[in-house]
């Protein structure tokens, strides 16, 4: 989805779940909290590596709304080199999917499976909590008591 590489730029902002953290390239293949650059934060790197290179399955137009309605924006990722902004991302669900744009799509795009993850993950990468999801018993159970409340 972003059409320039790791090293065109030397920082990001990641904002999700309310909060928001800077992190810095201090090194190629490097992802450092700005606030301690002498620290990697392979966690940080890990997550960040998926997101660039996440890819759409399907493509909607400008203005065009996804079939579950205008995603609501979870997770914004700012990109800079120095004091030059080279880009940005932004992802939300709509319905079940999750879709992405960019500075450089015409509007939402669908993206592929594991884009969900990368959603959960993102508070904790802003430097929050990690939205978890409920495994096995726990997620019928869960849906269970919706289903009760409706």
């Amino acid at each position: 989805m972003s059409p320039f590489q790791s090293e065109e730029f030397d920082t990001l902002a990641v904002k999700a779940g309310g909060k928001e953290k800077s992190y810095v390239v201090p090194s190629a293949g490097k992802l450092a909290a700005k606030e301690s650059p002498e620290n990697a934060d392979d966690f940080a790197r890990n997550w960040h590596d998926r997101v660039l290179r996440m890819y759409a399955v399907d493509l909607l137009g400008k203005g065009e709304v996804p079939p579950g309605g205008e995603p609501n924006v979870e997770l914004r990722v700012d990109y800079a080199r120095g004091t030059r902004s080279v880009g940005w991302l932004e992802m939300g669900r709509s319905g079940s999917d999750v879709y992405a744009r960019s500075e450089n799509t015409a509007g939402w795009v669908k993206v592929a499976t594991g884009a969900d993850s990368m959603l959960r993950e993102a508070p904790r990468v802003a430097g929050g909590e990690t939205k978890e999801e409920p495994k096995g018993d726990a997620k019928k159970s869960e849906k269970k008591a919706e289903a009760k409340t409706k």
